[in-house]
């Protein structure tokens, strides 16, 4: 669990880390029902910031209701991150 600053930001590196995200990778970002989908993708809008951390767009918090301070639950995918597939 980790809480979601002012600008959106994801305020814990830990699972970028995991991940083998460096800043200026490039996300997709997609908001879902009550979730928002975060992955690596060459040709993402979005990136991971200078300072290694991932910005929620407004848009995607509006449409789950996140604001500052709300605490937010990190669910990654190893071997998606990795590129690995069935």
């Amino acid at each position: 669990m980790v809480s979601v600053d002012g600008r959106g930001r994801v305020a814990d590196r830990a699972v970028l880390r995991v991940l083998g995200w460096v800043p200026g990778d490039r996300l997709e970002v997609r908001a879902l029902e009550s979730a928002v989908l975060v992955r690596r993708r060459p040709d993402g809008i979005f990136a991971v910031t200078g300072q290694g951390y991932v910005r929620l767009p407004v848009a995607a918090r509006r449409w789950c209701g996140l604001y500052a301070g709300d605490r937010v639950l990190l669910v990654a995918d190893r071997h998606e991150a990795l590129g690995v597939g069935a």
